[in-house]
């Protein structure tokens, strides 16, 4: 009858793990500055929250990628963006970067525009300014 001790202990464990990594890792890739050498100098949260626009849509979150589930020290960090220029029609946008706890590096994981894949050079071009947008 009921939740055992020890699969409550393993929720509650899995739940601080969650909100430890969903605070810390997610602000690593808020101020990742992966242009600076083109000359572009802003953090993935500046780039993308002037990607969406004024009236555009933003949210962050991490969780344990499961292909990754014999590192523990890597997390995915998800960003879903909805656009909303006056200059484009809506878009839909999903980022995933992945995050070394340890190491605090950022890489590139995937990219999909209207729920479909997208590759990492659109981004980075979107990002960087140029005239070709996601």
């Amino acid at each position: 009858m009921g939740i055992l001790p020890s699969s409550c202990n393993k929720v509650l464990n899995y739940i601080k793990d969650f909100v430890k990594t969903n605070n810390s890792e997610v602000n690593i890739v808020k101020a990742y500055k992966p242009y600076r050498v083109t000359g572009v100098d802003l953090t993935l949260e500046e780039a993308f929250t002037r990607l969406i626009g004024v009236k555009g849509e933003i949210s962050w979150k991490s969780f344990k990628p499961k292909d990754f589930v014999d590192r523990p020290e890597i997390i995915m960090v998800q960003i879903d963006m909805k656009t909303n220029r006056s200059d484009s029609k809506p878009e839909k946008l999903l980022i995933q970067y992945l995050v070394n706890k340890n190491s605090k590096s950022v890489e590139f994981y995937a990219a999909e525009k209207n729920g479909k894949p997208i590759e990492k050079v659109m981004v980075d071009l979107s990002i960087i300014g140029t005239q070709f947008p996601l």
